[in-house]
């Protein structure tokens, strides 16, 4: 984890993703992750409901996230279980060698845990596809 050592920490990079749900997209929640990510990360944050819109195959999304420093995953159900979009995100991520970040979000706080792996569904569905186990990160 590359982090700035001065008090107010900082996720060092050129990009980081913001990989969440689209059910996520347009609530106060995904302004408020989005504000955090900005205030925490040196470089650009594309969030893709801010900067891709729909894209016409869904896989450029996990192309787009494979480029990333840093990938911070919010879950549709504020905890490990992953969308097929977010798991197929993460897994490309991870494969390119990003760090992926999992987001959890209590009232207005919100909680960083680093990935360490990523399992899919024995029947896995548009909504349930995967989850991911994580450990928190200590700032």
């Amino acid at each position: 984890m590359i982090m700035s050592k001065n008090k107010k920490f900082r996720f060092l990079g050129d990009m980081a993703y913001f990989s969440h749900s689209k059910s996520l997209y347009d609530t106060k929640e995904e302004k408020l992750v989005y504000k955090y990510i900005k205030n925490h990360f040196d470089g650009n944050v594309i969030c893709p409901n801010k900067h891709l819109g729909e894209l016409t195959y869904k896989g450029d999304y996990a192309k787009i996230a494979s480029k990333a420093d840093y990938v911070f995953v919010w879950g549709d159900s504020n905890h490990s279980e992953l969308t097929r979009g977010c798991y197929e995100e993460v897994e490309t991520a991870m494969h390119e060698g990003a760090k992926v970040i999992l987001i959890e979000v209590n009232g207005g706080d919100v909680y960083l845990r680093n990935i360490v792996s990523l399992e899919m569904y024995d029947k896995p569905n548009h909504f349930e596809y995967g989850w991911v186990e994580s450990v928190s990160i200590e700032l």
